[in-house]
């Protein structure tokens, strides 16, 4: 299972889940009650444990928080990120993989008819040396938390976005070079005198995050994937039910990829110069018929997609 698969499993799982974490608490509604993370009885750490914020928990004596389950197990035991996933997909009797990183099928066409699937324009995977490889840039971002802090500090963006995103694994390091990776191949992203420099290392474009797209009800569509990220760190995705991808360009979105946000409700994210706001109109023409709702955001706020 991958990171986002061991989320979404501990989620419907959260009173269970919660239980055997700390079994001195106490059901209160729709929450685990417990003194603290220490796990002794009391009611100042309470964790959703149903609906659409499973996962979600607070101590409201020492502010200490989280958005998910494995955060939560992290934050218990006092150990790294890796390790929380590690031992939440032991106690789901599933070990973590990185099977969404060699798609030989994509999940996201489980809700499509076969005439749909065969529109959809699906990357072919890639050769397994390409998948090695990308693994490999995930794994220096996994295993170096300095590292994430910096890029953090750098863009504004919270250290747990940065783990979380190397874990899928969709976030990369290499050479000092960020690594997006995409089910179709690697782009890498620097700066060389000053200059911004983007460069796919092997592959072609596709959605960044796209074989997530399969069983989420809302989808956030931005401009590359700098504001994709800027999009989760905001914590649309806490809800469970939402994801964000990435076009990899203004330019970049094709006609069969329609298809994979069929009855979802979709906000385009895109940026609002020229470019964003030809692909804005773009890309709402090609969704409009098959999504359930659409809307835009402007950085400022949503309104109806034009």
């Amino acid at each position: 299972m991958s990171a986002d698969e061991i989320k979404i499993a501990l989620a419907a799982s959260a009173e269970e889940f919660t239980r055997s974490l700390f079994p001195n608490g106490c059901k209160e509604s729709n929450e685990w009650r417990v003194g603290s993370l220490n796990g002794e009885a009391g009611q100042s750490l309470a964790i959703c444990i149903s609906g659409r914020k499973a996962g979600i928990f607070k101590d409201f004596a020492t502010d200490e928080s989280g958005d998910n389950l494995i955060e939560l197990l992290a934050q218990a035991r006092g150990v790294p990120f890796k390790d929380a996933l590690h031992a939440a997909a032991e106690w789901l009797g599933a070990p973590v993989t990185a099977e969404r990183y060699f798609p030989r099928s994509f999940p996201v066409l489980k809700k499509l008819s076969a005439a749909e699937s065969e529109r959809a324009a699906l990357p072919l995977p890639m050769a397994e040396s390409d998948c090695r490889l990308a693994l490999a840039m995930a794994t220096v971002l996994q295993q170096d938390r300095g590292l994430c802090e910096r890029i953090a500090r750098s863009r504004n963006w919270r250290v747990e976005s940065i783990v979380e995103l190397a874990h899928e694994p969709s976030l990369g390091w290499q050479d000092g070079k960020l690594a997006f990776l995409y089910e179709s191949g690697v782009k890498l992203r620097w700066r060389e005198d000053g200059e911004r420099v983007i460069k796919w290392a092997f592959g072609e474009p596709w959605l960044w995050r796209g074989g997530l797209l399969w069983n989420r009800s809302t989808a956030y569509i931005c401009e590359g994937e700098t504001d994709a990220i800027s999009v989760i760190d905001a914590g649309v995705e806490k809800d469970g039910e939402t994801v964000v991808v990435a076009i990899p360009s203004a330019t970049t979105f094709k006609h069969e990829w329609a298809v994979l946000f069929k009855d979802k409700e979709v906000i385009l994210a895109l940026d609002c110069d020229a470019a964003g706001l030809a692909a804005t109109t773009k890309i709402a023409g090609l969704l409009r018929p098959v999504v359930d709702s659409l809307k835009q955001l402007d950085w400022g706020g949503l309104q109806n997609a034009s």
